[in-house]
């Protein structure tokens, strides 16, 4: 008999291409305590926050806007939204900004937050101390892991051709938030810690963080339209 060949090749891998979202919101109440309206707390200043941020204030949630985001197709996800959050104190003058949350999610929708921190310290003696944007904070602003997320299930994950959405996922602060609003006692000159660091906390009732929601989606594309055709006027008879 002659020889005999063979030659085999091998299927490439279906590559799926990350889904890109260009639109959404964040949705977060804080904590309790950040987020309630006691007196001699850093409430949420509702009037202060920098859009697409806002505070409703029946619901007590704190909305980022301009959403963006990209989800690969094993569920992992990066995603981003603009605004600032502003927590006031007027009893004390402490400010708190949030700005510009990015997070990055496993399929599950556990990973990390950051956040652009700031926090300062108004002039003055109440009732006479106002929030001043213009004032140059005690610390910040600086990028800082603000919420470790976990113990989160896909089942808490929707995702679609068009859309993506996140609900109530649960975390705690991150060490690295808990830590700068501490200020640094080895920086020349020392920079004070904010003055309710100590009461955003993981442990006391009403100090932990609430849960947070992310929700994305994709800006339809512009349809164009038949231009109308002018009647025809009737030959003359």
């Amino acid at each position: 008999p002659l020889q005999v060949s063979f030659a085999l090749e091998l299927t490439p891998p279906v590559v799926v291409p990350p889904t890109e979202f260009d639109l959404g919101s964040a949705s977060w109440g804080l904590s309790k305590y950040l987020g309630s309206a006691n007196m001699g707390r850093p409430n949420p200043l509702a009037n202060a926050y920098v859009a697409p941020a806002s505070f409703d204030t029946t619901t007590r949630i704190a909305t980022w806007g301009a959403g963006s985001g990209t989800v690969q197709s094993n569920g992992s996800a990066t995603v981003a939204f603009e605004g600032t959050s502003v927590n006031f104190a007027p009893t004390g003058g402490a400010w708190l900004r949030l700005a510009d949350l990015q997070a990055q999610l496993d399929a599950s929708g556990n990973g990390t937050v950051t956040a652009v921190v700031t926090y300062g310290l108004a002039p003055g003696v109440y009732p006479n101390i106002t929030y001043d944007p213009a004032q140059t904070p005690v610390r910040g602003p600086q990028r800082v892991p603000v919420l470790t997320l976990s113990g989160n299930t896909s089942a808490q994950v929707a995702l679609t051709e068009t859309t993506a959405a996140w609900s109530a996922l649960a975390g705690v602060w991150a060490p690295e938030f808990l830590t700068f609003l501490a200020g640094d006692a080895t920086a020349v000159p020392a920079v004070p810690g904010f003055i309710y660091g100590g009461q955003i906390n993981n442990t006391a009732a009403d100090r932990p963080p609430l849960q947070i929601s992310f929700e994305l989606g994709i800006t339809p594309p512009i349809v164009p339209t038949a231009r109308s055709q002018p009647r025809s006027k009737p030959a003359p008879v």
